[in-house]
């Protein structure tokens, strides 16, 4: 797919990189690895389960190096879990920088469900804030947050939500290939093109869905299953009432990171690709924002970035020199 046309803005700056020349378009670019990539990490990580505050687990692994710089709280996307390949991808360029890791997978994306009725959502910063207090235990080394899609969109609600509250040990955060916008990403997955990915992503959620209602029936209407063919009706169904939003809208207006970025106080870097299938044009911000810094690169796809030649892709890459940097 071309590159789209996304807003011009005085705060962004365009980073190109070269992909391999078989790998064409953002479709393309999206899919190859998030299929077909291999991660090789010499790391073992120590791997536990996350008590929350109300009762529940949360699944993380925990890898370490000699000499650290800091700890990096890496956040997965939507369906994802922390040994995603694009999550072992960063996690083996940050370890290989002498940054710890620590990776983190979402209520109900481990290897088993969550105990409580709830699972994940874009807006469960409340999860975020327990697994950084978890690191600010296991390390005094400062904190960075790197998220993907919808953790980094997660990333970048709860830096908004904290505000001049945000603990000290929080340095950074890089978020990648972000629908910050939630409203516009759900009705921009509608769309004829994106009609593969929305059938993927409901595949697994309803199976959760079902498998959930087994547990606590009183909680899910089963029958409205049937009747859900994109995300926004699933959040309209699920996800809203699930987790005390009126609708799937309220859910996105009190979800959405593209509503903080303002009340943002730590250097924010947020990496898109003009051609991400995922991404409308409204998750490009306009800014100046104070602390946030816009690089969109002319290709890449949704979380994909593969470089020509290279193991690391050109968000691995990036994150790794911008932590450097500072």
């Amino acid at each position: 797919m071309k590159p789209q046309t996304v807003p011009e803005s005085n705060s962004a700056e365009n980073i190109a990189f070269e992909p391999p020349v078989w790998l064409v378009g953002g479709h393309l670019q999206t899919i190859w690895p998030s299929f077909f990539r291999k991660v090789l990490l010499n790391h073992v990580p120590r791997a536990g389960w996350l008590h929350t505050p109300d009762a529940d687990e949360l699944a993380y692994d925990h890898y370490t190096v000699s000499g650290a710089k800091g700890l990096v709280v890496l956040c997965h996307g939507l369906e994802g879990h922390a040994r995603r390949p694009y999550m072992l991808g960063m996690a083996a360029a940050l370890l290989e920088a002498s940054y710890d890791v620590l990776a983190w997978s979402y209520r109900g994306c481990g290897e088993r469900l969550n105990k409580q009725p709830i699972f994940y959502h874009s807006g469960a910063t409340y999860d975020l804030e327990t697994v950084v207090a978890f690191a600010q235990e296991l390390s005094p080394l400062p904190i960075y947050l790197v998220g993907f899609s919808l953790g980094g969109n997660l990333v970048m609600r709860w830096l908004g939500e904290q505000g001049q509250r945000l603990p000290a040990a929080v340095r950074a955060a890089v978020a990648i290939s972000v629908p910050l916008d939630l409203a516009a990403g759900s009705d921009y997955l509608t769309r004829p093109a994106a009609k593969a990915y929305t059938l993927n992503f409901l595949k697994s959620l309803k199976a959760k869905v079902a498998a959930k209602a087994e547990r606590f029936p009183e909680h899910f209407q089963l029958d409205l299953l049937p009747k859900t063919k994109n995300l926004r009706q699933f959040d309209e169904y699920f996800t809203a009432p699930l987790h005390g939003y009126k609708d799937a809208n309220d859910y996105y207006a009190s979800a959405s990171s593209l509503f903080v970025l303002e009340q943002i106080t730590v250097p924010t870097l947020l990496l898109q690709a003009a051609n991400d299938p995922f991404l409308p044009p409204s998750c490009y911000p306009q800014g100046p924002f104070p602390q946030l810094k816009l690089e969109i690169t002319p290709a890449g796809g949704h979380v994909g970035f593969t470089v020509k030649g290279q193991a690391q892709s050109h968000a691995e890459q990036r994150v790794v020199r911008f932590l450097n940097a500072l």
